[in-house]
């Protein structure tokens, strides 16, 4: 794979697309080497995309947690920023979040990848200490809150469609993870499903939306309950390779991705 991902910077695509690709932190960190496999999952999948040949301009941008509202604000990440476009490979620890009608202007890209989701587990209150379960009216907080923002991001993603120009999107959704911090394992595993289940419910069909909840198990020790870098380096790459390429393989094609025309 990694032989493939270096190939793909010299090879002519097959079409002339570009892609906008925004996530969160689970888009950045370090990419592969050849005797490291990146423990990212979403700079793998980016690996993946560059590899396939399928877009003659690829541009990367993931920000550390950014749920959709700091795409409409820029409010800066203090935790990790990763950008990656054409020869620009950097990797920077503070850093503005790009507007999201900004990064369109400027790459007027013909599809859109957004990688998020995991950080909406926040829009709900902070739980008491030792509760078990959100009441029902942080449920109802937390679902409008991702409600509001979500359908503020698509009319952004979708301003600039035009009679001869609409561009396509896919909506990938957060990965499984574990109880952390005082969020605990029955509250997160009821967030996590109601993040999914209102974004699917939300973006498509303006976008394709992909439940990656699923494509692997977040280990029951080790790590943060969030981020595969935290596990051990053999871990953390295997699950971000198998994440990675199991989103690869639920893309749709160019041809029958959701044209964005919400």
């Amino acid at each position: 794979m990694i032989a493939l991902f270096l190939m793909a910077l010299t090879q002519t695509p097959t079409q002339a697309l570009t892609l906008l690709y925004v996530g969160d932190s689970h888009t950045t960190g370090t990419h592969s080497t050849p005797t490291q496999p990146s423990t990212s999952p979403g700079l793998r999948l980016e690996e993946l995309i560059l590899a396939s040949n399928q877009f003659s301009l690829v541009a990367t941008y993931g920000r550390c947690g950014d749920t959709t509202a700091q795409w409409m604000s820029g409010d800066p990440t203090t935790c990790g920023a990763h950008t990656h476009v054409g020869s620009l490979n950097q990797e920077v620890f503070s850093a503005p979040t790009p507007l999201l009608a900004s990064l369109i202007k400027e790459n007027n890209p013909d599809v859109i990848y957004v990688q998020l989701g995991t950080n909406m587990i926040r829009a709900f209150p902070d739980p008491s200490p030792n509760t078990q379960t959100d009441s029902a009216a942080a449920t109802i907080q937390g679902v409008t809150w991702i409600e509001n923002s979500a359908n503020a991001f698509l009319k952004i993603l979708t301003s600039a469609n035009t009679s001869t120009h609409t561009t396509k999107c896919v909506w990938i959704g957060p990965p499984d993870g574990r109880a952390y911090a005082n969020i605990r394992e029955p509250i997160f595993r009821t967030r996590l499903s109601l993040v999914n289940k209102t974004l699917h419910r939300v973006v498509e069909p303006t976008c394709t939306y992909i439940d990656t909840s699923t494509f692997v198990q977040y280990p029951a020790t080790g790590g943060n309950g969030i981020h595969y870098s935290q596990l051990d380096p053999k871990v953390g790459a295997s699950l971000a390779g198998t994440w990675a390429q199991t989103v690869f393989n639920n893309l749709p094609t160019n041809a029958t991705a959701s044209a964005a025309s919400h």
